[in-house]
């Protein structure tokens, strides 16, 4: 243990890694000081994506966050429009993943598109493997994409949460004050 601060919630609007996270939203850190988890009280631009907010239309637990690889770099989240990223149209309020250089790697499509003469329909969630081929999503082939690119590294961190207790509780909950 370092004794660096590890979750903690923020009571003014602040910038961190060129992101402005509104006041009165949740993060959780890497040891290195990078953002592992926010949990965005309003939505806000983040590394040029329009990340969902608590605020907005959706407050499922699952639809207002941003998680980031241990580099800085956006992993997950939420888009609060309809996007394209390389190339693709994606869903808004649906998750988008990216690789740790920053190319899509999971989505939603926005609207029925053909690939190599396959047409995924609107609203499909797809897989890009790392030689770039589209599949159809399915969460045990995006562990071995994830396993094979060995893209777990930028995600790990000493396990916070299996030392505190307390810190599933305020990952979890909102305290009453902050509203």
């Amino acid at each position: 243990a370092n004794d660096s601060l590890a979750s903690f919630y923020i009571y003014e609007e602040t910038k961190i890694n060129g992101a402005h996270i509104p006041s009165k939203s949740h993060l959780t850190l890497y040891s290195n000081g990078n953002p592992e988890f926010v949990q965005l009280k309003t939505g806000t631009t983040i590394q040029g994506y329009k990340v969902m907010g608590q605020a907005d239309k959706f407050l499922n637990l699952d639809q207002w966050h941003a998680h980031f690889y241990n580099n800085g770099k956006l992993y997950d989240f939420i888009s609060a429009e309809n996007i394209s990223i390389d190339g693709f149209l994606l869903k808004k309020h649906e998750h988008i993943i990216l690789y740790p250089d920053g190319s899509l790697w999971s989505g939603t499509f926005s609207r029925n598109t053909e690939v190599n003469g396959f047409t995924f329909k609107k609203g499909q969630k797809f897989i890009i493997d790392e030689l770039g081929a589209i599949h159809n999503y399915d969460i045990y082939f995006f562990m071995q994409i994830r396993d094979r690119t060995n893209a777990k590294q930028f995600l790990r961190r000493k396990d916070l949460f299996s030392l505190n207790p307390l810190l599933w509780f305020t990952f979890f909950f909102q305290p009453c004050w902050l509203d």
